[in-house]
């Protein structure tokens, strides 16, 4: 009589676990999918800000508000230093409208046709450094974002 309490206690015991470690990996798979819903959400949302035609101050200040529910714990670090980075070049803009009298448009534009000696004076080659630290900030950080998103098989809409 032993031996058949304890073959099915065993039995009993195996199907627990058997249960127990389905119920995790199902719990695992849906908590996936949701990060992965949460973060296309997140990078849609980022498309339509980028895409707006509002100055950089807004759209900085717009990327704050995207929320990041349900986003990986690394995801949402990287898309907070990227949106740190947009408010970088916010505040860079806000110095080149005090100081120079434009805008990070028309300061790209005047450094594409190799104006801003002429039109800036000297200030123009240190807004110019400050503007490609800037950008690279903004690239390495969206490539960390990218990165981040593709581990779970997000591609950016952008």
């Amino acid at each position: 009589m032993m031996y058949k309490f304890s073959c099915s206690y065993w039995r009993c015991f195996s199907t627990v676990a058997v249960l127990v470690v389905m119920t995790s990996v199902g719990c695992q798979f849906v908590s996936y999918i949701w990060q992965k819903q949460a973060m296309e959400r997140v990078l849609q949302d980022y498309a339509k800000v980028v895409k707006l035609p509002i100055s950089v101050r807004l759209k900085a200040r717009a990327l704050q508000y995207i929320d990041l529910t349900g986003c990986p714990e690394a995801f949402a670090l990287a898309f907070l230093n990227h949106c740190r980075a947009w408010q970088m070049l916010a505040e860079l803009e806000y110095q080149m409208r005090l100081h120079l009298g434009c805008d990070v448009r028309d300061f790209r534009r005047a450094r594409e046709y190799d104006l801003l000696p002429t039109v800036r004076g000297p200030q123009g080659a240190v807004f110019k450094q400050m503007l490609d630290q800037v950008d690279q900030e903004l690239l390495d950080t969206w490539q960390r974002v990218q990165r981040v998103a593709a581990a779970y098989g997000v591609k950016s809409p952008l």
